[in-house]
């Protein structure tokens, strides 16, 4: 009987032991789920200015464990992040509430955290086209320059940002997405040339923001789930 309670408390540590080791492993899992968890809990409570800061605070903590290009403290990025749960109040919006809170329903953590096709630079970009789509302008450029920070080799994302400056008339911020802040990187650079020639270069019109929302899911192998809220 003793050797079977020994047994039993061996197996325990081991357990726990694996646990430690797991969430040391992964504290920016462990700490992203308890800022998704608690955005949805916000949202379904109706307070959404405390659902965005959580999401914000998620978005910082990943950008400052990866220290890299997305990262707060590079430079070559304003810093968006440090000063965004203080400069945005949303305003009453019953409809975008709504979409809000059934699209962060409808993304299971598992997939966002752990799989290439969602990550939560997706989520921002989708959160600034359902502002937009729902008559909240000026939450657009907040939440893309956010997704921006989070994943600077995507072009999408500074052609949608470009786009929406151009569409309200500021070309100069506009110029400077596409031929500045996009050229540092690569794999960004044909889509903004492309936007930039086609666009503002030959004077033509611009393009309804989230033009790019069903295009972007090429880049994370996965829809928008933006598409799905209809349905709702």
């Amino acid at each position: 009987m003793r050797n079977i309670f020994l047994y039993v408390i061996f197996l325990s540590l081991v357990f726990l032991l694996s646990e430690f080791v797991f969430v040391m492993n992964n504290k920016n899992a462990v700490l992203g789920y308890y800022y998704f968890e608690r955005a949805k809990e916000s949202a379904d409570r109706g307070n959404f200015q405390e659902t965005v800061n959580f999401l914000v605070k998620w978005a910082e903590s990943d950008m400052q464990k990866k220290g890299g290009a997305g990262s707060i403290k590079n430079e070559n990025f304003h810093p968006v992040l440090s000063r965004y749960p203080n400069e945005i109040t949303f305003e009453n919006n019953d409809s975008l509430n709504k979409d809000i809170r059934n699209y962060l329903f409808s993304i299971k953590f598992i997939n966002l955290f752990f799989n290439d096709y969602y990550s939560l630079s997706r989520v921002f970009y989708d959160l600034g086209v359902l502002s937009f789509q729902n008559d909240s302008e000026y939450l657009f450029p907040r939440f893309l320059q956010t997704a921006i920070n989070l994943s600077p080799q995507h072009s999408y994302l500074y052609v949608e940002l470009a786009n929406f400056y151009y569409n309200y008339g500021q070309i100069e911020e506009a110029e400077d997405i596409l031929l500045y802040k996009c050229e540092k990187y690569q794999t960004s650079t044909d889509w903004c040339e492309n936007y930039y020639d086609n666009h503002i270069k030959n004077g033509d019109y611009p393009l309804t923001p989230g033009f790019l929302l069903e295009e972007s899911g090429r880049f994370y192998n996965y829809p928008s789930l933006v598409s799905t809220l209809s349905s709702l």
